[in-house]
Parts: structure tokens; sequence; C-alpha cells
């Protein structure tokens, strides 16, 4: 390992990794029981107590065998996704409303059938993670496809500070691009010009890298260290903010900063960032500053809601206008505030779960007890029109010139709803459209049913050898692709969707298109290198690949350089 490598990392990662994840543990298993504790307090009730019994135990089965140094290291992605399901279904719902001094059953109408059937889906994305785990020939294909595709193009090496700026900078001009065209009907299905500017909306986030550029990639040169100034940063959210009252969107400016969060996590549990007295610091003043901003990003994911009737009807200017004047208007915001408290309870379709919409993002609980709840769907009742819609959406991914060129015939106008629509339609025959969130267990337990839960093994393990692709080791340390480190909250919803269909869209055009974009993106911005130092150049864009170990990264070799 190079000298200026290794004064970054003093302490071996494996070791630093195994360290850590075992008191991520004890803290995650702790904080379970307090919450459990909690929530006895709160209601001691039969239907209750059975739903925190099935959380803790899945969460805490699933913390201990996932939250390990060894898993982390060598499936970063993979588990990633496990997390994120038991955090945005069971444990994320279990501390929040625990801490809102809320029933975990809280406003859930089939509570114990939501919980149940997370926990069997846990285990089987439990099964496809220890499956790839395990099998060293299945993580080979994925490391073939790194070494020969994917590192040839560029993918795995690492970005200079000005490359993220710019990224960024296009993404966010295309979001806001996009959302004015997109609001006024502009955008048609097989329009490839609009539609590759929509798609390169997701670099949008590329500076919310730059904290950890240093930590996460060994050819990122040492001189970029304590050079990354927050203020910057604060600025482009604030950028990010107004773009996301123009698309009447709540995560767009709170994705970036969820996403470094992600990073930071993933970064820390492989044991590539420290969790020092400083690093202390500074997430402490960052979770005081949430704290404080909580109810500010409460109120104006609110004042989104409120004026999300007219996005279709007025400019994007006077979109803005509407949501900052919404927003000062408290009576307005305590209006809507009554009329979910008086739709909560009502037996129809409605998100009213956790206090604090903004929080509501990230845990998804309630959509998986709406999409449930419908007992004609659960039993097959609307199976034939279920595989309809399915097969059909999954045509649909493929880009319009592809099923010209092959000859098939479907109008994607016609797929405009969600599987959440289509659920709620088959359930009470009201229409589509609405794009109503669903669940992946409701849409598989309408297709086919129990047995979603077998299917869901190899489905899962598919996009799991997908994503492990875009990794690879030096020495005892793990590089994961700007490309997909820019999209790390989507990954943590990944098995929390709409539908089953979010994995197969991702395999047969999120995954492909993203990458290609991100490639163009990089390869159109290595122009910047012409303004670096000459030493600067001498190190970077090269990066050192892993050619002969495990993809556990558990084992160091001499790394090899590639030049591309």
């Amino acid at each position: 390992m190079k000298p200026h490598i290794r004064a970054r990392y003093p302490l071996e990662a494996t070791v630093q990794s195994a360290r850590t994840c075992r008191q991520a543990r004890r803290i995650a298993l702790g904080g379970l029981l307090i919450c459990a504790l909690g929530q006895l307090l709160i209601d001691a009730s039969a239907r209750n107590l059975v739903c925190v019994f099935i959380a803790v135990i899945t969460s805490a089965i699933t913390f201990h065998f996932v939250i390990r140094g060894s898993v982390f290291r060598a499936l970063p992605l993979p588990a990633l996704i496990v997390l994120g399901f038991n955090v945005s279904t069971m444990s994320g719902a279990l501390i929040a409303q625990t801490a809102s001094l809320r029933s975990l059953v809280f406003n859930l109408q089939v509570p114990e059938i939501t919980f149940a059937l997370c926990a069997l889906f846990q285990v089987s994305l439990l099964v496809a993670l220890f499956t790839l785990f395990s099998s060293s020939t299945l993580r080979a294909a994925s490391r073939t496809v790194n070494r020969r595709v994917l590192s040839r193009m560029g993918i795995m090496q690492a970005p200079t500070p000005g490359q993220l700026w710019i990224m960024g900078f296009m993404g966010a001009a295309a979001m806001a691009w996009t959302a004015s065209q997109g609001l006024s009907g502009q955008i048609q299905y097989g329009d490839v010009g609009s539609k590759f500017v929509a798609g390169l909306s997701y670099l949008a986030f590329a500076p919310f890298l730059l904290p950890i550029l240093e930590k996460a990639f060994p050819s990122a040169h040492p001189s970029i260290r304590g050079k990354i100034s927050s203020w910057p940063l604060i600025g482009y959210l604030a950028l990010l903010v107004l773009i996301a009252m123009i698309r009447n969107s709540r995560g767009t400016f709170a994705m970036g900063v969820a996403n470094l969060g992600m990073a930071f996590l993933v970064l820390i549990l492989m044991g590539q960032l420290q969790v020092t007295s400083r690093l202390r610091r500074r997430l402490a003043i960052g979770a005081v500053i949430m704290l404080i901003a909580a109810p500010i990003l409460s109120d104006l994911a609110i004042s989104m809601l409120v004026v999300r009737g007219q996005r279709t009807e007025v400019s994007s200017i006077e979109l803005v206008r509407l949501t900052f004047s919404a927003f000062n208007d408290k009576q307005a915001l305590e209006d809507y505030r009554r009329t979910e408290a008086i739709l909560t309870g009502s037996g129809g379709y409605e998100e009213n779960y956790l206090a604090n919409p903004f929080v509501a993002r990230f845990v998804q609980t309630k959509f998986f007890d709406n999409s449930l709840s419908y007992e004609d769907v659960r039993t097959g009742q609307h199976t034939s029109y279920l595989w309809n819609v399915t097969l059909d959406k999954i045509i649909a991914y493929l880009p319009t010139p592809a099923l010209t060129l092959l000859g098939i015939e479907i109008n994607k106008e016609n797929l405009q709803f969600s599987v959440g629509d289509a659920l709620y339609s088959a359930h009470s025959d009201a229409g589509l459209g609405g794009y109503r969130t669903g669940s992946p267990i409701g849409h598989g337990m309408g297709l086919m049913g129990s047995f979603m839960f077998v299917v869901a093994i190899p489905l899962f393990l598919l996009a799991f050898m997908a994503l492990q692709s875009l990794t690879t080791s030096v020495g005892s340390l793990v590089v994961i692709s700007p490309a997909i480190l820019l999209q790390l909250m989507s990954l943590y919803g990944l098995a929390v969707g709409d539908s089953l269909l979010e994995p197969i869209g991702l395999m047969l055009r999120g995954l492909p298109q993203n990458i290609l974009i991100y490639w163009m993106a990089f390869q159109g911005t290595r122009w910047i290198g012409v303004f670096s130092s000459r030493r600067r150049r001498s190190f970077h864009p090269r990066t050192y690949l892993l050619s002969n170990s495990q993809a556990s990264g558990l084992n160091p070799v001499k790394p090899t350089r590639f030049n591309p």
C-alpha cells in the first residue's frame, strides 16, 4: 500500500471495522430495549406488545448478523439495503413512535399482519445477503464485471472536487428544467433528449461527496485533506431547497444531506472513517442543528403538500411564491394538520403515521400497512389483473427506441400510475393515476401469495450481485464507485419501494442508465485536471484495483496499478 494511503489509515481497516461494528451493535440493541420498555409504558395492549415483540426480535437478529465488519466490508451495498428495510419498516418506526410518545400500532389497520409479513420479508433479504456472502463463485462474477467493464470505464476512479461541483450544478440545472417542463406536460415518452436531461438530475447530489472524498478513495490526493469547507455546501443546500419548492418535492433538499449521512455510516462501519473526538463533536453539532431545524423542515414539507394540488396549474415561479406564502401562513399549516387528524383512522388510503412529515420520508411502515390491509388483494382475488400490470411495467422499463426496434407495441402513457394505485384500484374500484405508494410485500402477495417470500430471495440476490460489481478492494480498503455513492438513499429504500418491480427496474434500467450518465459526466469534466498542479496530476486520476483477492478484502494483497 502506498505510504500516503497508509498515513491516512493508521489503524488496519479490518480491525477498526470489527471494533466499530461491535460498538454499533451494542448501541442498536440497547436502543431497541429502551424503546420496547417505552412502548410498554405508552400502550400495554396485547396488540401493541405483539407488534413490538416482532419488531424487536427481528431487528435484533438483523443487527446481530448484518452489523459486522466481515459483512459490511465484503458486501457494503447489499448490507445497507437489508438494514434499510429493517429501519424503514420496524426499528425506525419503533424508535420514532417511542420518541413521539405514540403507540407503535398508531393508525395501522392490520398491524399484526404488517409486522409479521415484514419479519418474513426480512428473512428473505437475509437469506439473499448471506447466500452471496458465502458463495465465492457469485462474488467472483461481480468482481469480473467490475474488472473487465466498470474499472476500464473509469467508474471506480476518484473525481476531483472541481468535477463534483460541476456535476452538481449540472444536476441542479437539470432538476430545475425538468420541474418546469414536467409540470407543464412538455416531457413526453420517447423524447430522448428530454429524458436524458432528466436523467442528469441525480448528479445534483455530487457536491455532498466532498466531505468523504479523501476517506472513500485511496487515489484521492491527500492535499485535499482539511480543505473542504462546509459553507459552500450550506449555500448549495439552500439552492436545492429552492429547487425542491419548484419541483414540489420534499425529498429533493433532504436527499443530498441524507446521502452524505449514509456515506458516513458505510465508511464508519467499513473501518475507513474513524470516530474521533473531532468527528463526534461535528456529529453532535449536526444533530443539534437538525433538532433545531426539524420544526422548520416540517412546516416546509407541509407547505409543499398544501400547494401540491396547484403544481400542474401554475408556473414554477408562482409555485415557489405559493409555497412561501403557505409556509408563512401558520393557520393554513395548522388547518392542514387538523384535516389530516380528522382523516386519521377513517379506513381509506391515508399516510398519517409519524408526527413529523420530514422524518416520515424515511419510515414506510404505514404504506406497507395500507397495501396489506386489502384482504382481497392478499388472498389472490385480483392476481390476473396485477400480473398484467406487472408485465406491462417490466416491458416499459425498456427505452422507447428499443421497444420500437424490437417491434413491441406498448403505450407508456397508459402506465402513468404506481403499483400502489393498482392495488388500491383492485380493492376499491378507484381510478388510477394518484401515485399512491404500495409495498413489495403487498404487490408480491397479490401476485403469488406466500410464495413471494421464496421468489424474493433470487430476485434480490441478482440485484445484490449487480450492486456488488460497483465495489472493489485496494489492499485492506474497500472502494465504492462514486456513481453508486450518489444513490445510497435510493439503495436504502430499494426493498421498501412501491413494489417488487424496484429491484427489476434497478437492474434493467436504473443502474445501467445512471452508470452511463455518470461516466459521461466524469469523462466530460476531466478537463479540470488541466488546471491542477503537476503534483496532483501525478496521483490523479489513477486508482488501484485488486486483481487476485477475495471480495471481502480481509486478506490484503499487493495492489496493481490501472492506467485508464
